[in-house]
């Protein structure tokens, strides 16, 4: 089985020690997101739409840098800590799968 690193040539990811994603074969496999920019800084800090459409922007950053996109994408596990803000998140979501969410 040949692996290989997931590299969107972030900034951040070696200070963190983490690796953004691994692709095995045709699948790749991502780490868990936040909402930081390319250079690691924080993105809509009061703002769940904006988090949660920077974390959209990343995953499909690094979906291409594997030779992907978000059209590839078959699952997402999210974590909301506030389900008040549930149709914020939603609405990011739609915007990055328009033609139906995995």
């Amino acid at each position: 089985m040949k692996q290989e690193i997931v590299d969107p040539s972030w900034l951040w990811p070696e200070k963190f020690g983490i690796t953004p994603g691994i692709k095995v074969d045709n699948t790749v496999y991502l780490s868990g997101y936040v909402s930081v920019d390319d250079r690691g800084n924080l993105i809509g800090s009061d703002d769940l739409y904006r988090q949660s459409a920077q974390i959209f922007r990343n995953i499909d950053e690094a979906l291409v840098a594997a030779g992907g996109g978000l059209q590839d994408v078959v699952k997402i596990t999210t974590f909301l800590t506030d389900m008040a803000q549930y149709g914020e998140f939603a609405r990011a979501r739609s915007e990055a799968f328009p033609h139906g969410t995995p």
